[in-house]
């Protein structure tokens, strides 16, 4: 799969509103992932989502604070592609995917 790819898929396990409930933006693809900003408000003062395909899981990454000094605040490793979405809603408190 092509860095596009991956980030599509990713993309898509989040539902198709995930910018209109979250306010996400900034998407940057990475080598096998996606990361993004979401909005003020979430859970733990999460601001920003890193989602990485490692062999055959995904690890997904919290962090808080802003571009210049990010701490991360939650890792989840080992988590399936079904996973992601409950995985977000659980940390995050942002409900998508409708």
């Amino acid at each position: 799969m092509t860095n596009t790819t991956h980030a599509a898929v990713i993309r898509n396990q989040f539902g198709p509103r995930l910018e209109e409930f979250t306010d996400a933006r900034n998407f940057v693809e990475a080598e096998n992932g996606l990361s993004f900003d979401i909005d003020h408000g979430a859970d733990l003062g999460i601001s920003n989502v890193s989602v990485e395909l490692t062999g055959d899981s995904y690890t997904m990454i919290f962090f808080r604070g802003n571009p210049g000094f990010r701490s991360e605040v939650c890792r989840l490793d080992n988590l399936s592609a079904d996973d992601l979405r409950v995985a977000f809603i659980v940390r995050t408190g942002f409900f998508v995917g409708l």
